[in-house]
C-alpha cells in the first residue's frame, strides 16, 4: 500500500497553459488577488505553487518570493519559466526563516 508521498499529483493539477473554464480562471485570479493583499513588500513563500500560474503576480508585489511544490514533475514545468523555484521537492520542515 502506498503512502501520501507516493502520490502523483500531475494528473489532478491545473498546469499553466492548459485549457480551463472561465470559472477556474476567476478562482485563480481571486485567490492570488486575495493573497496579494497580504504579500506587499513581505518575504513570501508560495508552498504548493503548482505549475506557477501566480508566481509572476506575486513577484511584482512581494519583497521577495520563493516557491516550491511536492512534485518534481510539476516543478520542472515551473523551472522552464522561473529560476527562483527551489531545486528539488519542497520539504516544509526544512524551510528555515528567522522569527519575526
Amino acid at each position: 500500500m502506498g503512502t501520501l508521498m507516493d502520490k502523483d499529483y500531475v494528473s489532478v493539477t491545473e498546469i499553466a497553459g492548459d485549457e480551463v473554464s472561465q470559472e477556474q480562471v476567476d478562482r485563480l485570479c481571486n485567490r492570488y488577488y486575495w493573497a496579494g493583499c497580504y504579500c506587499a513588500d513581505k518575504n513570501v513563500v508560495e508552498a504548493a505553487c503548482g505549475s506557477g500560474q501566480g508566481l509572476g503576480y506575486l513577484t511584482g508585489i512581494a519583497g521577495s518570493l520563493e516557491a516550491g511544490d511536492y512534485s518534481d514533475e510539476i516543478l520542472s514545468i515551473v523551472r522552464r519559466h522561473d529560476s527562483m523555484v527551489w531545486d528539488g521537492c519542497l520539504k516544509a520542515r526544512m524551510i528555515r526563516f528567522a522569527n519575526g
